[in-house]
């Protein structure tokens, strides 16, 4: 993702590698059996260009972004969380295993120290438990969307990010003035399909891909 801030007072853009605005197009998704090694989530989702992504549960550690001791950089996104997931023993279902996984997620933040504004934005494809601790029978899936802007002065501030366009209006600046989440999928435990009616999809690509880099389970 390559973000750019306008030059306008009051607009905010953050653009999509250089081929502009895509439109939510998540195709299909594992209709199952599902299975313990996935945490019974759906293994995978498919977008409309045909590109499909597993639910990343590898450990391999990322050779791009360097690691600090005791805390590796998965090319996956696993958060440690103490008496719930211990990433240092093996993935397993539910007596190991993290809150929170993706099949897809992007992120940036764009802080303009001059302008007082510090955005955060993030989409996500996300598999969660309802209850929010690894449960058989909570399984959740769904599409987020997430903006939170600190900005300097009231007005409208206009968000255009790879999957769409948003339009605040800011009556009280501060801290996290604007501050969206949208979570669009989050049904009947179990049940995948309806984050293919969210905001994410097609799936984003890097301007600088691909990569060579292979995720295998550990």
């Amino acid at each position: 993702m390559h973000p750019l801030l306008s030059k306008a007072a009051t607009a905010l853009v953050v653009t999509a590698l250089a081929q502009g605005i895509a439109q939510a197009a998540l195709f299909a998704v594992d209709p199952g059996p599902y299975v313990p090694a996935n945490g019974n989530f759906a293994a995978w989702y498919q977008d409309t260009h045909g590109r499909t992504l597993d639910l990343c549960l590898s450990k391999a550690v990322s050779s791009r972004v360097p690691s600090a001791p005791g805390a590796p950089t998965y090319m996956c996104s696993l958060i440690p969380t103490p008496g719930i997931f211990d990433d240092t023993k093996p993935l397993v279902f539910p007596t190991n295993f993290p809150d929170e996984a993706f099949w897809a997620t992007g992120e940036t933040t764009i802080v303009d120290a001059a302008r007082g504004i510090d955005l955060t934005y993030v989409s996500a494809l996300e598999a969660a438990f309802s209850g929010g601790d690894p449960l058989e029978g909570d399984q959740i899936s769904f599409a987020r969307i997430r903006i939170r802007i600190d900005v300097p002065t009231a007005g409208t501030y206009i968000v255009t990010h790879p999957y769409g366009v948003e339009v605040f209006s800011v009556d009280t600046p501060g801290r996290r003035a604007i501050n969206m989440t949208r979570d669009i999928g989050i049904g009947a435990p179990k049940t995948y399909n309806g984050a293919l009616k969210g905001d994410v999809g097609p799936f984003l690509r890097s301007v600088n891909g691909p990569y060579t880099l292979l995720a295998t389970r550990t």
